[in-house]
């Protein structure tokens, strides 16, 4: 008999039975499994793809902005250390040389530089456990026109993709009660590399 292969979009890792329901039979699980001589099954569940080499960039962050927002504040009340923090008037050089004013107070916690993984989830777990304690302060903290608060995903790819949630991240991300933003784009290796990411499209 031919040996069934795993599909590749399938590769699993250890994280595959962590990520099942705990009400799954895992007996009963293995049994069907080799009933459909279908060793890869998982029923559902998703395994994490740490080292995907089609990911150009991935991160998730928590982006706050105000006129009249005190980052130093936003430190405090987290008590999470941000990753970006910028002041009206603060005068920023990119990477060209350019430079412009910032109009928009902000405050950035950003998973970018912190999580070496390729799996939008990864990023996420990263997040949530520094905002999920201080849920009700983050919440607070999304009060336009005073300030607001957003969570912003980023997954690009060079041949497309896909990205997957579990339930505790959509429950994570539910009780903080901001806007979620998902930003997707597909750069394949003829059309080079992908433009630098604009951080602060609502500060400038």
């Amino acid at each position: 008999m031919t040996a069934i292969q795993r599909p590749s979009c399938c590769s699993g890792d250890s994280n595959t039975r962590s990520l099942m329901p705990e009400s799954v039979n895992e007996s009963r699980a293995d049994a069907i499994r080799r009933e459909l001589e279908m060793p890869w099954l998982t029923f559902g569940a998703l395994s994490y793809r740490d080292d995907d080499p089609d990911v150009v960039l991935v991160r998730a962050e928590l982006l706050v902005y105000g006129v009249e927002l005190d980052p130093q504040s936003v430190t405090h009340n987290l008590a999470v250390a941000p990753t970006q923090v910028g002041r009206r008037g603060d005068v920023i050089t990119n990477s060209k040389g350019r430079q412009r004013t910032v109009r928009l107070n902000h405050w950035f916690l950003s998973s970018e530089s912190a999580v070496e993984s390729t799996d939008l989830r990864r990023h996420l777990d990263w997040l949530l456990e520094r905002l999920d304690p201080v849920a009700q302060a983050v919440r607070a903290l999304n009060a336009p026109p005073e300030s607001w608060a957003l969570i912003k995903c980023l997954s690009w790819w060079k041949d497309g993709g896909f990205v997957g949630m579990e339930p505790t991240h959509l429950r994570g991300l539910g009780a903080l009660n901001v806007p979620i933003e998902i930003g997707f784009a597909t750069y394949p290796d003829e059309v080079g590399e992908p433009p630098p990411h604009v951080t602060f499209s609502d500060a400038d």
